[in-house]
């Protein structure tokens, strides 16, 4: 890699660009070995898928030297987690939405919260049933594995919550 190719952040795309490449080197390695006896009954062809595994090891190798240490840092703890799917879309290309995690440095996280709370939990007045239906609410209790304190049918717990001296 020369001075020109030095480590440059991620576009959004290209993070989701190559998270399936990497899913296509892991299905190579994965289900290589399963094709191999049928691979030897033509000519090259397990030769060639070999060398097609190689070379797309080479190629993801070549693109993770140009992503930033901190962010191939995020990316390598989301690995272990990625799951590869081939999907056979309906018919007319409606498919069932599903939730996708993120892993995030905690700190990075809970500043996010904590300035999320402090603009629209600060003050708040809702009692009751709007507590429980509050989106902002059921977002930041679905971030923590654990249940968080203050529970009040008067009162969001939310409200003037400091995420560093309460938690």
């Amino acid at each position: 890699m020369n001075s020109e190719d030095r480590p440059m952040p991620l576009t959004e795309k290209e993070y989701y660009a190559i998270r399936e490449y990497f899913g296509f080197v892991s299905a190579i390695q994965k289900y290589g070995s399963i094709l191999k006896r049928r691979a030897e009954k033509t000519d090259g062809t397990w030769e060639m898928m070999e060398r097609i595994s190689r070379e797309a090891e080479t190629v993801l190798h070549n693109l993770l030297i140009t992503i930033p240490v901190e962010k191939l840092k995020l990316i390598q703890r989301e690995l272990p987690n990625i799951r590869v799917t081939v999907e056979t879309m309906p018919e007319h290309g409606r498919r069932k939405k599903s939730d996708e995690y993120a892993y995030v440095p905690t700190k990075d996280l809970e500043t996010l919260i904590q300035k999320t709370i402090d603009w629209n939990c600060f003050a708040c007045e809702k009692t009751g049933r709007e507590i429980e239906q509050c989106p902002i609410r059921k977002a930041v209790e679905a971030v923590y594995p654990f249940r968080l304190p203050g529970d009040s049918r008067n009162n969001c717990k939310f409200s003037g919550l400091n995420l560093e001296e309460d938690t």
